[in-house]
């Protein structure tokens, strides 16, 4: 078993638990998961993909952000407005305006763009690895619930059996056909 196995196994349950219940006229009814039905559930309901998808998603954003320019900064000041010794039709004040743009040299952008890159493969490759390791679990789990649904299924068949023979031991004991034991034995095997 991985770290996963918990959560999987309690998502399987719980899985389990919402399919049986059901209302009592769905519950009539056979309700059949196939394992893919089942692997996108699981994947859906774990917490810890959907963080990881996400994380994937913002490393998306971040590599499609890293080559961009830096936008240009504007500053604009004013010095001496209320001046009191100035006459009063006399402008004394002072305006500055400033535009900056950052340049880059030394291939800072392509090295930018380059890591986001190398980041972005990152986490899409955790995500992978960790979708197989769920996967893995899911079949685990999933082989086991159709084994046990199989032995289920045998034992049931084993018990109509059973019970058929008991009937008919019970019929052949009444009739005189066979003895008392026969029917001990039948009754024991059932």
């Amino acid at each position: 078993m991985g770290m996963y196995s918990p959560i999987l196994s309690s998502m399987l349950i719980g899985l389990a638990i919402l399919t049986l219940s059901q209302p009592t006229q769905a519950s009539t009814q056979n309700v059949t998961l196939s394992f893919e039905q089942t692997s996108l559930l699981v994947l859906k309901g774990n917490s810890l993909f959907s963080s990881k998808a996400m994380d994937v998603a913002g490393a998306k954003a971040l590599h499609s952000n890293a080559g961009v320019i830096q936008n240009p900064s504007i500053s604009l000041e004013l010095e001496d407005f209320f001046r009191s010794d100035a006459a009063p039709n006399a402008s004394g004040e002072e305006i500055t305006l400033r535009m900056n743009q950052v340049i880059e040299l030394g291939g800072k952008r392509p090295a930018r763009r380059e890591l986001a890159h190398k980041k972005l493969l990152t986490k899409q490759a955790e995500l992978e690895n960790l979708r197989i390791e769920i996967l893995r679990e899911t079949a685990l789990h999933f082989m086991h619930v159709v084994a046990d649904q199989h032995r289920l299924l045998t034992a049931e068949r084993a018990k109509t059996l059973a019970e058929q023979g008991f009937k008919f031991s019970s019929q052949r004991t009444r009739s005189g056909a066979a003895s008392t034991i026969e029917k001990r034995r039948a009754g024991i095997a059932l």
